[in-house]
């Protein structure tokens, strides 16, 4: 049976003291609070500027601009876990980690669940920054419960297919190319929307927009949970099957 708490003791210092170590990584834990500062008061700015030099209303546009914080800090967590997971497959501290008494299964359990809570936690701890649409706190609760599932669906994104950091980095655009879809899918008819769902975050974000306008929000989060759950379980079986060096 798995330790957690052996698990956590082993690898957690070794993550911190690799992220104090890198300064990108120690910035983009920052990102989340500074994005939440920046809309708190740029959004307000924007809009009023552009309702007074081209009469366009962004308001009702707002929903769309917010929802995509709930990506940022899951994203950012999982960025970085997934650059931890590249270079820790680069130095061949996967494989000792296989024949460990932590053993890969313990491994992984860890990697992919404290990216999770902390984007989770961060979320919810920045979101009040937003001054955000006032909506029930246990639906901001639920949303960035299954948003959260974006940091382990993004480290193994890069544990999968990069082979270095590099190769990480472009992933990483890619990926945020493939995150701007629900962005579009917001224009479109709601009767085409939904074939944009198999992007699970998708569906936290189409509950985010049903809950600021006062419509059914909750059938959307337990479609989300089914696609990030086979998301995650073909990325996870794909970077089994990777060779380690």
């Amino acid at each position: 049976m798995i330790n957690a708490q052996r698990i956590f003791r082993s690898l957690l210092p070794i993550d911190l003291r690799n992220i104090r170590r890198d300064p990108l990584l120690r910035w983009v834990v920052l990102a989340p609070w500074l994005f939440a500062l920046l809309l708190r008061v740029g959004l307000p700015w924007l809009t009023a500027q552009l309702q007074t030099h081209t009469q366009f209303d962004l308001r009702p546009y707002h929903p769309l601009i917010l929802s995509n914080f709930f990506m940022l800090a899951p994203s950012i967590s999982g960025m970085i876990v997934g650059f931890l997971l590249l270079d820790e497959r680069d130095e061949g501290t996967l494989t000792s980690y296989a024949v460990s008494p932590l053993a890969l299964r313990g491994y992984l359990l860890y990697r992919l669940f404290l990216p999770t809570f902390l984007g989770f936690v961060t979320t919810l701890l920045s979101y009040p920054l937003l001054q955000a649409p006032p909506i029930p706190c246990f639906v901001v609760i639920a949303i960035s419960a299954v948003s959260a599932l974006t940091a382990p669906y993004l480290a193994l994104f890069l544990a999968a297919f990069a082979s270095d950091k590099v190769a990480g980095l472009a992933l990483t655009k890619l990926n945020n190319a493939i995150l701007m879809l629900p962005v579009v899918a917001y224009f479109l008819p709601s009767r085409i929307q939904d074939f944009v769902g198999m992007i699970p975050v998708y569906w936290p974000m189409k509950a985010y927009w049903q809950a600021t306008q006062g419509a059914a929000w909750l059938p959307y989060l337990p479609l989300g949970i089914f696609c990030y759950a086979v998301v995650i379980a073909l990325l996870l079986h794909r970077f089994l099957k990777r060779p380690l060096p």
